[in-house]
């Protein structure tokens, strides 16, 4: 495709989106439709009503139970700033994330994934303690 350069292709390079502009209008309705995640809620009132009533009577083993008591246990994060060269320590995940202003899911699967890049390029998270 590239080597016709047909008339009616608007983009700069075939298979890739590159050189792509978005009318005034799609930006427009793309940002409406991503109000909603910006904003931190992804579902209705009423789809969180009804989450929430299919959530109730469950029961749960007890090795899920420990399971779930295990994973709430927060730890002491050390946070190392590489932008301006300053180690602090936090009581909890959720204390660094609000220190950080660093959604706390972020920090968390830092974590998970035994991250060794800095998150947001910036912080390097290590865990003290259980």
């Amino acid at each position: 495709m590239d080597l016709l350069q047909p008339e009616y292709n608007i983009l700069a390079k075939a298979g890739s989106s590159f050189g792509f502009k978005h009318s005034e209008e799609s930006k427009r309705k793309m940002g409406e439709a991503s109000l909603g995640r910006r904003l931190g809620s992804k579902h209705s009132e009423e789809t969180k009503i009804k989450m929430s009533e299919v959530r109730k009577g469950r029961k749960y083993s007890e090795e899920t139970k420990r399971k779930m008591s295990e994973a709430r246990i927060d730890y002491t994060v050390q946070v190392l700033d590489l932008k301006t060269g300053t180690q602090n320590t936090y009581a909890s995940i959720n204390a660094a994330a609000r220190a950080l202003d660093i959604p706390q899911p972020t920090i968390s699967s830092y974590f998970t994934r035994n991250a060794t890049k800095p998150c947001k390029g910036r912080y390097i998270f290590t865990k003290i303690g259980k």
